[in-house]
């Protein structure tokens, strides 16, 4: 299997079990604070600050994602951040959502309990787990979705598709791609998160090989690059696998591109409105929070830049201890909006703001 065949992994929020462990940086989790793979160096709180109130952005979401490429990244946390405030999230000139990747190749010592938020931080979303499973294929869930209106004594005949066909028959005029991707959330309608980033190899990214292979005869060489080839996948991207709630403002490929190595950024997961009904979005107030999708994109190689070599605006970020290479890297976040105006073809669209 490629590994482009892999199945996307959905995320769902549960409450906490007396089993789990919120002090490791390794639970995953929906809201609540942050625990930081590297503890002693702690994401400054003005990286956290949303640029249009200007007040701290709250934890929305962090997942614990280790690769085996490069070393550094064997323990590797991703940090999402968002306003609350549901107007700065409108507004397009805002950077109101933030995604940070940190990692280090020796796993730090656990918390054993969880520490005290320093005093200037905002209050938490409620915290949830964050729980992954399979998608399922398009049969399944159908078949999934048949059984349980049949168990509430809903006869469902051959062909049908409740809740797609329905909106598709009362949705003239309705941006298809909102279409596609409602009848996609219908696979599995309580996903909060979908996860979908490539695991690379070296070869993948433009590592350097192994000191093994050096020296390798001409021959070897030619039937290990054949063999490569072979097993590669047709794409490394995995940008295609995003799910867009409407086909306005698109991120445009060639701007995809990290910070700090220039190479390409990859989607990796993507936060869904659904989460909005966790964390307590009071859709009765003018300001609430409101998205179509967040999706993160990050750098394909999991490059960590040392301090000498980020742009200015970077330089002060704090660093692993014992090390010059950055404790956080910022990565590209794109708020995807949707309004009942934003879904029609008459409408010139949702804003979007990297």
């Amino acid at each position: 299997m490629s590994r482009h065949e892999d199945p996307i992994q959905l995320g769902f929020a549960e409450p906490l079990e007396a089993d789990d462990t919120p002090a490791s940086y390794e639970f995953d989790r929906i809201g609540g604070h942050p625990v930081w793979l590297h503890a002693m160096t702690p994401l400054p709180s003005d990286r956290r600050r949303c640029s249009a109130c200007g007040q701290a952005m709250p934890l929305l979401l962090q997942v614990f994602t280790p690769e085996d490429c490069p070393e550094e990244a064997h323990a590797r946390v991703l940090y999402l951040f968002a306003c609350r405030n549901g107007n700065c999230l409108r507004d397009p000139g805002a950077v109101a959502v933030r995604a940070f990747r940190s990692q280090w190749h020796a796993d730090p010592t656990p918390a054993t309990a969880l520490a005290p938020p320093p005093a200037d931080a905002p209050a938490p979303f409620p915290l949830f787990a964050l729980v992954s499973e399979d998608e399922p294929a398009e049969d399944a869930a159908a078949a999934a979705q048949d059984l349980a209106l049949q168990m509430k004594g809903v006869v469902v005949a051959d062909g049908d598709a409740p809740g797609v066909d329905e909106s598709e028959e009362t949705g003239v005029g309705v941006d298809p791609t909102f279409l596609a991707f409602q009848a996609r959330i219908e696979r599995e309608p309580q996903q909060a998160f979908r996860y979908v980033r490539t695991r690379y190899t070296e070869a993948d990214v433009g590592l350097d090989m192994s000191e093994d292979d050096a020296g390798a005869d001409s021959e070897d060489e030619d039937e290990a690059a054949e063999s490569k080839n072979d097993q590669a996948p047709k794409s490394l991207s995995s940008n295609a696998r995003a799910l867009f709630a409407c086909d306005v403002g698109k991120p445009d490929p060639a701007s995809l591109v990290c910070r700090y190595c220039a190479g390409p950024q990859d989607l990796e997961c993507q936060v869904m409105p659904q989460i909005l009904r966790h964390i307590q979005a009071d859709h009765s107030d003018a300001a609430a929070m409101d998205f179509g999708t967040l999706l993160v994109y990050t750098c394909r190689a999991n490059c960590q830049p040392t301090t000498a070599t980020v742009p200015e605006a970077d330089s002060a970020m704090p660093t692993v201890a014992g090390s010059d290479k950055l404790a956080y890297m910022e990565e590209r976040m794109v708020l995807q909006p949707f309004s009942l105006d934003g879904m029609s073809l008459a409408n010139p669209g949702p804003q979007f703001k990297a």
